[in-house]
């Protein structure tokens, strides 16, 4: 779904990411990937769904892949907490990062304070990078210059009633700021209430649809 934001076209993607092109070089966007969360409820004893981290890091190479992005750009919590990065996530991770030729930076967000392993190759940015109209950061703070991007919140929309509603991730487009869906498979979502004039955009298995 292509839209303008800030006077920029970008792209929306059915995978929950963004594809920014200007001047027909690509920047992927994502937000909340959270590796290692499942090791880390295991790590303490807690029994989760086996939510595959290679699905994950499958849908990161397809997505950078099928946009052409020369730059995967995630906007904060790449990791979960230390807990989770034992050595087979660190090895698995590597060996993804090592196949993909491209850049991939990563502005911290408060998850990222368990510390990225150095065979990632990941550059790490501080909150509040900005490039042309957009600030990306991990929290949805707005910015008197700039457009912002933004994760942290795990936005999600709820579709139909009673027995038959369903919770979906979302794109959450503000006036200031854009929030991004979740995008690790073991993550949630919370529903979020729009101001007027704000737009969402659930991601379902039929592709995106504006609510």
């Amino acid at each position: 779904m292509q839209i303008a934001v800030a006077g920029e076209p970008v792209t929306l993607l059915a995978d929950r990411g963004v594809l920014w092109a200007p001047g027909g070089v690509g920047t992927a966007l994502v937000a909340d990937v959270h590796f290692g969360k499942t090791d880390t409820f295991r790590h303490f004893g807690l029994p989760v769904p086996d939510v595959d981290l290679d699905a994950d890091l499958l849908r990161l190479t397809s997505l950078v892949r099928e946009t052409s992005a020369a730059r995967l750009l995630i906007l904060g919590d790449l990791v979960h907490a230390s807990a989770g990065l034992n050595d087979a996530v660190v090895e698995r991770v590597a060996r993804w990062r090592a196949a993909l030729d491209v850049d991939v930076e990563l502005v911290l967000g408060n998850h990222d304070r368990a510390g990225i392993p150095a065979a990632w190759r990941i550059h790490a940015r501080a909150e509040g990078h900005a490039e042309g109209p957009f600030r990306f950061t991990h929290h949805p703070v707005p910015s008197p210059d700039c457009y912002t991007w933004c994760g942290h919140l795990h936005p999600a929309v709820v579709l139909g009633r009673g027995r038959l509603a369903e919770r979906f991730p979302c794109f959450w487009l503000g006036s200031r700021v854009g929030v991004l869906p979740a995008y690790g498979g073991f993550t949630g979502g919370r529903a979020v209430r729009p101001e007027p004039g704000d737009r969402r955009i659930a991601v379902t298995a039929e592709g995106l649809v504006e609510v």
